[in-house]
Formats: C-alpha cells, sequence, structure tokens
C-alpha cells in the first residue's frame, strides 16, 4: 500500500494521499485500518503491466490496482485510455517545442554572444599561460635559493672550522706555533702540562671546550694577552664562557703546577738586585 508522502513537496504529497485513498477504495476492505497500512501488500495479479506504475504517471492505468479485486465496483480500465493520454502529451510537447529553422535564427541571432565568449576563453587562455610562465620563473628561483643555501652553508661549515682550528692538531709537532701561542718551549711539554691538569678540569658541559683548548686558550691569554671577545672568536663561544674558563684552568695550573715554582733565599735575591734597588732599598 504506497505511504503518504509528507516530505517531498506539496504536489508529491497531495498525489500520494489521493493514490493511497483510491487503492483503498478499490482493495475495499472494512477491516483495512490505518495501522494495518504499512504492512499491506498487493500482488502483481491486480495489475495490468504486474506492477504499479510511479507516482506522477497519474494517467496510467496501473496508478491504482484495477483487476481480480473480488468485486464489480472497479471501472474495467485498458490501456488504450493511458496510450492516448501519452500521445496527446507527445503532441503537446512537439507544439511547444521550436522547428530547427528557428533554432537555427536564434543561434544566428546570438552570435555576437558568442564571440564575445571565444574572446573571453581566449583571455582565459592568455592569463593561464602568464600564470604558468610566472610559476615555471618561482620555480627556477625557488631552485637557485637552494643552490645558493647550500652554497652558504658549505662556505659557514668552513670558516666554523678555520674559526675552532686552534686544537690538537693544529699544534702537533709544530714546536714554533707551541712558543708563539702557549711560551712553552716545545710540543711535547705543552702535552705533559695538559695531561697533568686534564682531570681536573671540568669537560661534562657539552657548552664548554674540550681540556686540551681550554689550556690553549688560557695560555694564549697569558702569552699574547688577548680579550675575551677576541677568544671567544677564535674558539667559537661567548666572552662570558671565557671569562669562566680562564678563572678554572688559571686555579687548576696553579694549584697542580705551585710546587714547580722554586723561590731563591734572600741573599740570592739580593745579589741579583739591580744597582738602584741597592742603592734606595738596602734592606729589601
Amino acid at each position: 500500500l504506497p505511504a503518504v508522502l509528507s516530505h517531498q513537496g506539496e504536489k508529491a504529497e497531495e498525489l500520494s494521499q489521493k493514490r493511497q485513498d483510491l487503492w483503498l477504495a478499490r482493495i475495499h476492505r472494512g477491516d483495512l485500518g490505518p495501522e494495518k497500512y504499512p504492512n499491506t501488500r498487493v500482488c502483481s495479479l491486480h495489475f495490468v503491466s504486474g506492477k504499479p506504475s510511479q507516482l506522477f504517471d497519474e494517467n496510467n492505468i496501473d496508478w491504482a490496482p484495477s483487476i481480480n479485486l473480488g468485486h464489480e465496483g472497479v471501472p474495467r480500465g485498458s490501456t488504450d485510455r493511458y496510450d492516448r493520454a501519452v500521445q496527446r502529451e507527445k503532441h503537446k510537447r512537439r507544439r511547444t517545442e521550436p522547428e530547427p529553422k528557428e533554432i537555427c535564427e536564434a543561434t544566428t541571432a546570438t552570435g555576437t554572444q558568442t564571440e564575445l565568449s571565444i574572446n573571453e576563453v581566449e583571455n582565459l587562455v592568455h592569463s593561464e599561460a602568464l600564470h604558468t610562465k610566472e610559476m615555471e620563473e618561482l620555480r627556477q628561483k625557488c631552485a637557485q635559493l637552494e643552490l645558493d643555501n647550500t652554497r652558504l652553508r658549505a662556505e659557514k661549515e668552513k670558516l666554523s672550522e678555520k674559526i675552532t682550528e686552534l686544537n690538537e692538531e693544529f699544534f702537533k709537532d709544530d714546536n714554533e706555533k707551541v712558543r708563539f701561542y702557549t711560551g712553552l718551549t716545545n710540543w711535547n711539554l705543552l702535552l705533559i702540562v695538559i695531561q697533568f691538569v686534564q682531570p681536573f678540569l671540568n669537560t661534562c658541559n657539552r657548552s664548554t671546550l674540550p681540556a686540551f683548548q681550554q689550556v690553549i686558550m688560557t695560555l694564549m691569554r697569558l702569552r699574547l694577552g688577548l680579550s675575551g671577545q677576541d677568544l671567544g672568536y677564535r674558539f667559537g663561544i661567548h666572552r662570558s664562557t671565557v671569562s669562566r674558563i680562564f678563572t678554572t684552568v688559571i686555579d687548576v695550573l696553579f694549584n697542580r703546577l705551585k710546587h714547580l715554582i722554586v723561590w731563591p733565599e734572600r741573599d740570592v735575591l739580593r745579589r741579583t738586585l739591580p744597582m738602584d734597588f741597592r742603592k734606595h732599598c738596602p734592606e729589601c
């Protein structure tokens, strides 16, 4: 039994209600109440074509059951009436459709509009071509920027290596460099001093220098009188870190090497005093 369609528009609701009422009238059963509508079925034997037609095909003979219903209250129908209605609809549609000649004239009349549309399409194609060209130029610029970035990174790494090259490899077996930067006589003596104080230096913090460079930096400051800013540039660290490392290494050198400092006796000092000291400070 067809249901009433209440959510598909006013026309569908009106037709579905009319169709349901017609079905109930033709089934003609007194015990068929609204509560039984959803479970009520009508078999194909009661339709001329074997199945019901669509909702909006109101003129179809099978819009409602019409045969083998068990009573004479239903008018006998046939498909002739329905076929005539279909033919009338086709004839009406042909009369409202324009002839081919009229279609050609209408197309000719709108030729200017078609040409404008073509121009608009050409403008769009031209704009797309410009956009594609700009995108290609941007891709080339991006590729060039990536190459420049890679080159600059490589140069930065090389400069970083040069800045921090005051390491063990830089001084190894080069006594002249050792004397110039540290004041010690040779490479072996520098190694002995570093190995002697290394266990007492702080090398756990990642931000500090290795023990070798900590001692080298301290000796360079003592030997050459370099500022903390200069040493920070040379070793790639902040000047406050230079100051902290210098203070720490000086304390370690003092505590580990102070027994190597020999003070001569007073009479020896007096014999080696300059003449001005002997003259003006005889009791020194």
